[in-house]
């Protein structure tokens, strides 16, 4: 009887170790998910910051460029002005999708700014020719 008590207990032991090393395992896994959505996130928040640098540098060479017409009173610099301030509000507004975006949303504003840079460049093109 003793024999049968100390068997069920090595069983129930080596029971209990294996069911700890499956907690560590599943513990394990959990700590990878985390670690693979922080950098996710991280990776989300870079693109999302090279986007925003992308747009704010245009931005200030719009309004530098803005700044200059004025200083040299250009012919049709109303005109020009017009077209630049046009291009500045697509610019901004788009700016304000993407700093407002989200994990969930990023990948279409992403791909919308995008456009949206690349169509303000060929319309800078045709102004400056």
């Amino acid at each position: 009887m003793k024999r049968i008590l100390i068997i069920f207990s090595a069983i129930a032991l080596v029971f209990s170790l294996n069911s700890c090393e499956q907690k560590t395992d599943k513990e394990k896994a959990q700590e990878e998910i985390a670690e693979a959505y922080e950098a996710t996130e991280d990776y989300l928040e870079t693109e999302r910051k090279e986007l925003v640098d992308k747009f704010e540098k245009q931005i200030d060479k719009l309004n530098q460029d803005l700044k200059e017409i004025d200083e040299n009173a250009e012919e049709n610099s109303d005109e020009l002005k017009k077209d630049i301030n046009k291009q500045l509000d697509k610019l901004n507004e788009e700016l304000k999708e993407v700093k407002s975006s989200t994990k969930d949303t990023w990948k279409d504003v992403k791909k919308e700014a995008n456009d949206v840079f690349s169509e303000v460049e060929s319309e800078l093109e045709e102004i400056f020719g």
